[in-house]
């Protein structure tokens, strides 16, 4: 307890919470840190406030908000996407290493003759 996760999906499953950036992410807010207002959450919360979204006849339906906001697909869409960005940080982090990494593994040196040699491959893959 003390933790609230705010996931938002993708503008193509939902629209967006008018008070959170675009696109999929995985928020989380901690009461233990510093600057968390209860006021602030349950404000969050009810935006748009939930009878004015049951209000409205589009809502409900195979086609309305109602069903789209508590379908477990559209739960696993989101997670998804979360996941897919976070897989996509590690890689392009590793890519980067191993390009740094791979000059120096591979260059030429200088044998015990002087002659320019170049150095055995250490690794095949990264």
């Amino acid at each position: 307890m003390g933790k609230v996760f705010i996931l938002q999906p993708s503008e193509s499953v939902s629209p967006t919470h008018p008070w959170l950036p675009p696109g999929n992410a995985l928020y989380i807010l901690e009461k233990s840190n510093e600057g968390y207002s209860p006021t602030a959450l349950r404000a969050f919360l009810n935006r748009p406030h939930p009878l004015e979204t049951l209000s409205q006849r589009a809502a409900y339906g195979s086609e309305g908000s109602v069903l789209r906001d508590h379908d477990s697909k559209n739960y696993v869409k989101a997670v998804n996407g979360v996941l897919r960005q976070h897989t996509k940080l590690i890689v392009r982090k590793a890519r980067i290493q191993r390009r740094s990494v791979w000059p120096v593994l591979t260059s030429a040196g200088r044998g015990l003759n002087g002659n320019l040699t170049t150095t055995e491959e250490i690794m095949t893959r990264v």
